[in-house]
């Protein structure tokens, strides 16, 4: 793991000053400053902005110290190459693996088409076009000529609540119904095996979070009444296994 540190230091003009036309210095900087540093540098008339890299042979142990060591370098450079003593305005400090990690991260949110939906859902293209016109199927997030779009999130969460079955108000009293009929105290079952019991896929959430086997009733968990209403509750939930035992 790097000991680096990214550290941003952000200049502004004060009012009715700016830098000349033609001014090279924030060039100069940033051929310092990339080379030196491996700076990226922004700028205007009215302001700029350096990001360097901290090194691991920099004399730093916290996010304060690689704060001023980042300043000092930047403001040092400033002034070598004349540009004019400015306030700044913003300074950060970040440790680069987490600020690599972050960059990795999409922001966007998980999305599904109508060809994901069927599958998700195991329906053909007529029998999704009827639950989109019973009044229950979420509405999509967009609609677009290629076809409408849904958060997956809402797909999950009609998922949960889906009845495939008349008398059945959840898919998940497949699951109820398969587990009162056990009497070990311990059922171990895998995730592949609970969605052939549902009749469907697991939402993604109960694949990555834990919270989603969470033994309450409240909130989005009406999922959990298929085990907690017949006296088990979950326990040794292995999202890597892909596993998670149902205990009385």
């Amino acid at each position: 793991m790097s000991d680096g540190w990214s550290v941003l230091v952000e200049i502004e003009a004060p009012e009715g000053e700016h830098l000349r036309a033609g001014d090279r210095c924030l060039d100069a900087l940033a051929d310092v400053l990339i080379a030196e540093h491996h700076g990226i540098i922004t700028g205007s008339a009215t302001g700029w902005s350096a990001r360097i890299s901290v090194d691991d042979f920099d004399p730093v142990h916290a996010d304060w110290q690689a704060v001023e060591a980042g300043r000092r370098i930047v403001m040092g450079m400033a002034e070598k190459v004349g540009l004019p003593d400015w306030p700044v305005v913003r300074l950060e400090a970040v440790r680069e693996d987490v600020l690599d990690a972050e960059l990795e991260r999409s922001n966007f949110p998980d999305v599904v088409g109508t060809q994901e939906v069927t599958k998700l859902l195991d329906v053909s293209r007529q029998r999704l076009h009827e639950l989109r016109h019973s009044g229950r199927f979420p509405t999509p997030m967009i609609e677009l000529a290629a076809g409408p779009i849904w958060l997956r999130t809402a797909i999950d969460s009609f998922l949960d609540h889906w009845a495939r079955k008349p008398g059945r108000t959840s898919r998940y009293d497949a699951l109820r119904e398969y587990l009162e009929d056990r009497t070990e105290s311990a059922v171990r079952l895998t995730f592949a095996e609970i969605e052939r019991i549902i009749g469907g896929p697991l939402p993604a959430s109960a694949r990555k979070h834990p919270a989603w086997w969470a033994n309450e009733k409240a909130g989005s968990h009406a999922h959990a009444q298929s085990w907690l209403d017949i006296g088990r509750r979950t326990a040794k939930v292995d999202l890597n296994g892909a596993t998670v035992e149902f205990v009385k």
